[in-house]
């Protein structure tokens, strides 16, 4: 049983690895677009947190003084197909999410977004967006990226924090929406975890018998029992090298246990991040712009 977790772990490694390699940078080689995702259909409650973050190249005054804009709304994920807006004049086809015809329809529902401002309580107005869901190709249970945006056409400010008026602000963050495989992945990692830690103490043990084993050995004797110990301590450091291999690689495909949101049959991971886009002169770049998160409606 142990050797059948091994080998199913093992498939994964070389699937998982091009998908890290271009998961940051949009859909590339071992990436699939999700058709009918489950997550269609449901809401959740998007909370947006705008604020510098290390790393972003957004203007050097912005967001310096250590304050927050905190925006959260209530979203649905629909299989929609986009229809562009007479507001705003932005493009349908946005490449960090997905193809056009894939990306499906965000709507925001209830009213407006707000917060409290130096100014007051203040309210933020969001059109809606669109969503994607990013797979690795053919490796069932693995974290995806779901990709998406919301339109801000109202804009905001609080201190040094500001999004521009027509802002379309992106988020990416992890998700998993096989929940048999998902569970089979996290039932894999337990067993890995048990035999490290079962190696763990065959080798403290495997210690302790190589101390104080008697002064009537002969020379000879200890020495066969210590290179004795020496072969066996490094089989055993090498079954652990073996599993912690084994358990990064999940580790990679996987959250940190029991910091998910969970509805429906779907695990969201518990962060994520916001950027904007920004044209330059030879394309376009992406700047961070905080943190997000989702949560199940029931549970805000």
């Amino acid at each position: 049983a142990v050797s059948s977790v091994y080998s199913h772990v093992s498939a994964m490694v070389s699937k998982i690895s091009l998908y890290l390699a271009f998961a940051s940078c949009g859909l590339g080689e071992g990436l699939v677009i999700t058709p009918g995702s489950t997550l269609t259909g449901t809401s959740w409650r998007l909370k947006l947190d705008v604020g510098r973050e290390p790393g972003t190249w957004m203007p050097n005054d912005w967001a310096t003084m250590g304050a927050r804009l905190a925006l959260s709304m209530d979203i649905e994920f629909t299989d929609g197909q986009l229809m562009g807006d007479p507001r705003q004049g932005l493009g349908l086809q946005e490449n960090l999410v997905g193809p056009a015809s894939s990306t499906k329809k965000i709507n925001v529902k209830g009213g407006p977004a707000s917060f409290v401002s130096e100014r007051g309580r203040e309210e933020v107005a969001f059109l809606g967006g669109g969503w994607c869901v990013q797979q690795p190709f053919d490796t069932p249970g693995a974290e995806a990226l779901l990709r998406g945006w919301v339109d801000c056409i109202s804009g905001a400010k609080r201190k040094d924090v500001s999004i521009e008026s027509g802002e379309r602000i992106f988020f990416t963050t992890g998700i998993w929406t096989d929940e048999a495989n998902f569970k089979q992945l996290e039932n894999d990692r337990k067993i890995i975890e048990k035999d490290i830690a079962r190696i763990k103490n065959e080798f403290a043990s495997l210690s302790s018998k190589g101390e104080g084993t008697g002064e009537a050995m002969d020379f000879f004797s200890k020495t066969f029992h210590a290179a004795t110990q020496l072969r066996s301590k490094t089989a055993k450091y090498d079954e652990y090298q073996k599993l912690k291999f084994k358990l990064d690689e999940l580790a990679r495909m996987l959250p940190e246990p029991g910091k998910l949101a969970v509805a429906n049959g779907i695990s969201i991971a518990p962060r994520g991040g916001l950027c904007v886009k920004r044209k330059k002169l030879l394309g376009e770049e992406y700047h961070i712009l905080g943190k997000m998160s989702f949560a199940p409606i029931a549970e805000t």
